[in-house]
């Protein structure tokens, strides 16, 4: 029991990271939450609209969910359409008003959640739960952050800004 090699080290699955989804964060839709507004969300990489997304606020009097409407193409080309609906609820504040979430789409779900994430490969803005996904920093072991942190030490007399995070990004770059 327990000889050479019969450990799996290093060899364990790791979730995918929300850094590595899409983010459709309640924010975006704050402003412009009133029973019939329309408008379309991008996101760009350096200058460039590398996805759109169009949506479409819906209710009687006072908003109820919103309408996404989006098309993803695959690596093969293959084009979906996406159009589903996306519900609201809302939780009194403390000090008066009220504070809108998100209910996750998928059935069985219903969580209420500020942020929704489209997976690489996914169709669906969903809840972090539901995609099984994990923040980076869960992932990383207390040596990569020991390491980072003492090359940031050495660079402190030069650029006094830099922090293990900075250093990680610009070594993992």
């Amino acid at each position: 029991m327990g000889g050479y090699g019969s450990t799996r080290w290093n060899s364990h699955y790791k979730r995918l990271a929300v850094e590595d989804c899409r983010r459709l964060p309640f924010r975006m839709f704050k402003k412009c939450l009133q029973v019939g507004r329309f408008g379309e969300i991008t996101w760009s990489r350096n200058g460039e609209v590398v996805s759109t997304i169009g949506y479409r606020v819906k209710g009687s009097d006072c908003p109820s969910n919103i309408l996404l409407t989006y098309i993803i193409t695959r690596a093969d080309g293959e084009k979906i359409d996406c159009k589903y609906p996306i519900d609201l609820t809302t939780t009194p504040l403390p000090w008066g008003g009220l504070r809108h979430w998100f209910v996750c789409p998928i059935v069985g779900c219903g969580r209420r959640v500020n942020v929704l994430y489209l997976a690489p490969g996914g169709n669906y803005f969903v809840c972090r739960h539901c995609n099984h996904l994990s923040y980076r920093s869960r992932q990383e072991g207390y040596q990569d952050r020991v390491f980072y942190g003492h090359l940031a030490e050495l660079m402190q007399a030069e650029h006094p800004w830099v922090t293990w995070r900075t250093m990680k990004e610009v070594m993992n770059y």
